[in-house]
């Protein structure tokens, strides 16, 4: 059968010892199936490169953070809510509550580990309150300030001049007149379409919301690397090796 599976082994030590019926399995497995369900969501999201994520990131840990919160409070989805209500001991039922309660516990605290101030994490941060969608349609004036205050937290926006930064005056109305229209927005074509006059503005914009969010892209880089160049192809020149990298990627 293979390696044994350090879970399985767990649980079945569990069910033969009597510490659990396999009823109470069948609800910790659906509170699992259904709370993890966004974990697996966002993960799934975040290990693709096909589109801008840096400027969504930071909301999407905060949901589910509340969500994690939401649950650890006895806010729990309706499926296990209804298994839970076909246990007619009282006690077994609390001792359900409490061990999901002290998972999602334990789970914040990590969570919490990951998004504790950092220089990385205010990056996310400024990049969604800069350019988050569903932000943009929120805000009633831009606030000149703390736009002034996001160079500092942004790299890419050093050594943009504070003329062309506020070239980000003009974007985010043209950004919440698409929000409020309802109309589906390309991010990276509307800062091109804005920002034809600044191009400085337009490349940093560019460059933080496509920032890596994962080292997901950088680890397929470098496996498609390694069949562009083996041990069997010793002598390309670079002019080759770029022209197979080219093929590769874009073919």
């Amino acid at each position: 059968m293979g390696a044994k599976n350090a879970s399985v082994m767990f649980v079945c030590q569990k069910l033969s010892g009597g510490q659990f019926s396999v009823g109470i399995l069948k609800i910790r497995c659906k509170f699992v199936s259904g709370a993890c369900r966004k974990i697996i969501e966002l993960i799934k999201v975040l290990e693709g490169g096909h589109y801008p994520l840096a400027h969504l990131l930071w909301d999407e840990l905060m949901h589910l953070s509340s969500e994690l919160k939401r649950h650890a409070d006895g806010g729990l989805p309706s499926q296990t809510q209804q298994m839970l209500h076909e246990i007619k001991n009282d006690e077994v039922k609390e001792s359900i509550k409490s061990a999901i309660s002290s998972c999602c516990v334990k789970s914040c605290t990590k969570l919490a580990s990951y998004i504790a101030p950092s220089p990385a994490n205010s990056f996310y941060t400024t990049a969604g309150e800069l350019f988050n969608l569903a932000k943009a349609g929120q805000q009633v004036e831009i606030n000149c300030n703390k736009l002034l205050a996001s160079k500092t937290k942004l790299p890419p926006f050093a050594k943009v001049s504070n003329d062309d930064l506020f070239v980000d005056l003009y974007f985010h109305e043209q950004l919440k007149g698409h929000v409020h229209e309802g109309s589906k927005i390309d991010l990276p074509q509307l800062l091109s379409a804005v920002s034809i006059a600044k191009p400085e503005f337009k490349a940093a914009a560019l460059k933080t919301i496509w920032a890596p969010v994962s080292g997901v892209d950088a680890e397929r880089c470098l496996s498609s690397y390694n069949v562009v160049l083996n041990y069997r192809r010793t002598r390309l020149k670079e002019e080759n090796i770029e022209m197979c990298n080219m093929l590769k990627f874009n073919v």
